[in-house]
């Protein structure tokens, strides 16, 4: 799967099994399995035709179109999963669920 691939690193000699938001005050640990099953039960993925970049939406109130794109999977020679909006993807996460 492309989440174990490029979250978790399976195929690493360094495997990524936590993930780590700095909130600038204190860092925060989460295990990365339940981080992957949180995307995989909330995320609705959509294919940019012209790009070919795949975007995970996320539900998201405060937003005006009521979801956010909070995570951005772009084929590159070197990475191939972009992050962005980390603090919105934080601040949506229930804790409880995890």
């Amino acid at each position: 799967m492309i989440l174990n691939k490029y979250l978790k690193k399976i195929n690493s000699n360094r495997p990524a099994d936590l993930m780590v938001y700095d909130s600038e005050k204190s860092h925060i640990f989460f295990n990365m399995d339940q981080i992957i099953d949180f995307i995989c039960r909330n995320a609705t993925f959509r294919k940019i035709e012209e790009t070919g970049r795949i975007k995970g939406d996320f539900n998201d109130k405060s937003s005006r179109t009521g979801k956010r794109a909070l995570l951005t999977y772009e084929k590159r020679n070197k990475k191939g999963m972009v992050e962005n909006n980390a603090s919105y993807f934080y601040n949506l996460v229930d804790f409880r669920d995890l």
